[in-house]
């Protein structure tokens, strides 16, 4: 993984928010939450191998290993989506245009946070 430029590591992450942003456009919102919530797992995944720690392959469980590592917010972000995520995937109810309106800056905000985590600690492994 070291080897492998931020950039790259963020592609997967980066068509899944494409493809949300696609989604909502033409209100497909289940598709949008489910969509959101891997994108931002991903990148959080990227951060905990980066930091070898280990993590929990269960989505309920995921999110307090972010908490453990200092992310609170992100945490929470997760835990949010992953909610709208088992609407979207597990009920009979359907995700609505203000629920992925609210999500959105949640998890802009989180994915920033993110981002500029994994840029310092590349920036340690590489100094």
């Amino acid at each position: 993984m070291l080897h492998i430029s931020l950039e790259e590591l963020l592609k997967k992450p980066n068509i899944l928010e494409k493809e949300a942003l696609i989604d909502i456009k033409y209100g497909c919102f289940n598709k949008a939450a489910t969509a959101l919530y891997f994108a931002l797992k991903h990148i959080a995944t990227i951060l905990l191998e980066l930091r070898n720690v280990q993590y929990p392959r269960r989505d309920d469980k995921f999110a307090n290993t972010i908490k453990a590592q200092g992310l609170p917010l992100v945490a929470d972000a997760l835990r949010s989506l992953y909610d709208l995520r088992k609407i979207a995937d597990y009920s009979n109810n359907s995700i609505r245009k203000r629920e992925i309106d609210s999500i959105l800056p949640v998890y802009y905000k989180a994915k920033k946070i993110l981002i500029s985590t994994l840029k310092q600690e590349a920036k340690n492994i590489y100094s």
